[in-house]
């Protein structure tokens, strides 16, 4: 199955963290087989606070093909962040900055609302550092819930 997977940095070094990320989840979950380009972004920060407090993000997208159950892909993906450094401490902010970030997007047409993953990702649709990316990649993929095409999403953000 062919998993979307978003990749952000805005701390320490960003390309290098996200080149490692790329690398180690390449070898741990299957070959990457499509990965948009580099892209800088403003961060999203949590109401109350200002943008400009956060350093920017470099973010990507990329789709991995992988026999895994997807719970296993989100176990190693979790794995990987701990590993280049993220902290999931629950005190910290939900938009805080972070060495990385890896967040299953989607998966096909596959639809999950569970406590610990919900694909599609929730907030995808709102976000220019995902729909920018998959727009390289794969414009055509349909939202399920939705029924929109990455295209017709992205043209929908001003």
């Amino acid at each position: 199955m062919e998993v979307v997977i978003a990749v952000g940095s805005n701390l320490g070094d960003r390309l290098s963290n996200i080149y490692e990320a790329k690398k180690r989840v390449e070898a741990r979950l299957g070959k990457i087989v499509a990965c948009s380009s580099i892209w800088q972004t403003e961060p999203v920060v949590a109401s109350g606070r200002d943008s400009n407090e956060e350093p920017v993000y470099l973010n990507l997208v990329m789709v991995v093909e992988t026999r895994m159950q997807i719970y296993r892909v989100l176990d190693l993906l979790l794995e990987i962040e701990i590993e280049l450094g993220r902290n999931r401490d629950k005190q910290i902010l939900k938009w805080a900055s972070r060495t990385i970030d890896l967040d299953i997007i989607a998966c096909g047409d596959l639809t999950i609302s569970s406590e610990r993953l919900t694909i599609p990702h929730l907030e995808m649709h709102k976000r220019l550092f995902v729909l920018g990316p998959m727009m390289e990649i794969r414009p055509m993929w349909r939202h399920p819930v939705l029924g929109k095409t990455v295209e017709e999403l992205r043209r929908s953000l001003p």
